[in-house]
C-alpha cells in the first residue's frame, strides 16, 4: 500500500523536523519545507493528502498559502499550525483556506496525530467521491448513447 503524503510547511526547521519524525512514525510519507514557494511547487508536482502550514511565515501567511493550495489541489486536506492565539488568523484560515483544523503550538502529539489521520481519511473520501462521480457520469453517457441508438432503431422499424 502506498503511504499517504503529508507536507509540513513552517519557516522554523526545528518544527518541520519534529513534525516529520512524529508523522513518519505513524506511517506517513512526510515532506518538509521552510519555504512556501517551494511547497507550492511540491503540491503542483505530486499528490499530497495533507498540508500542515504555520500561520506566521515571512513570505506569506498560512491562511493565504492554504487558500492557494485549495485552488491548486482541492483534494488536499489543509491544517494550520500556529503558536499565536490570533482569532483573525483563525477566521481567515477557515474562510479563505478552507482549513480542516486549526492546531496550536506547542502541540500534543496524540492530538496532532489524530488530526492528521482524520485529515488523511477525509482526503481519501474526497478521492473516492470524485472517482464515483466520474464513473457515474460515464455510465450515464453510455446509457444515453444506447438509448439514442435504440430510438434510431425504433424509428427505422416504424417508418
Amino acid at each position: 500500500m502506498t503511504k499517504l503524503k503529508v507536507l509540513i510547511v513552517d519557516d522554523e526547521p526545528n518544527i518541520v523536523n519534529a513534525c516529520k519524525r512524529l508523522l513518519r512514525g505513524a506511517g506517513f510519507e512526510v515532506i518538509g519545507s521552510t519555504d512556501v514557494h517551494e511547497a507550492l511547487k511540491i503540491v503542483a508536482s505530486q499528490e499530497i493528502a495533507v498540508v500542515i502550514s504555520d500561520q506566521r511565515m515571512p513570505d506569506m501567511t498560512g491562511a493565504k498559502f492554504l487558500s492557494i493550495i485549495k485552488e491548486l489541489s482541492p483534494e488536499t486536506t489543509r491544517l494550520i499550525l500556529t503558536g499565536y492565539a490570533d482569532i483573525e488568523a483563525a477566521i481567515s484560515a477557515i474562510n479563505d483556506g478552507h482549513v480542516y483544523q486549526y492546531l496550536t503550538k506547542p502541540w500534543d502529539e496524540e492530538g496532532i496525530l489524530k488530526a492528521v489521520e482524520e485529515a488523511a481519511q477525509l482526503h481519501q473520501k474526497y478521492l473516492k467521491s470524485v472517482s464515483f462521480n466520474r464513473s457515474t457520469r460515464q455510465k450515464i453517457l453510455s446509457l444515453e448513447m444506447i438509448n439514442s441508438e435504440l430510438r434510431a432503431q425504433l424509428e427505422g422499424q416504424t417508418s
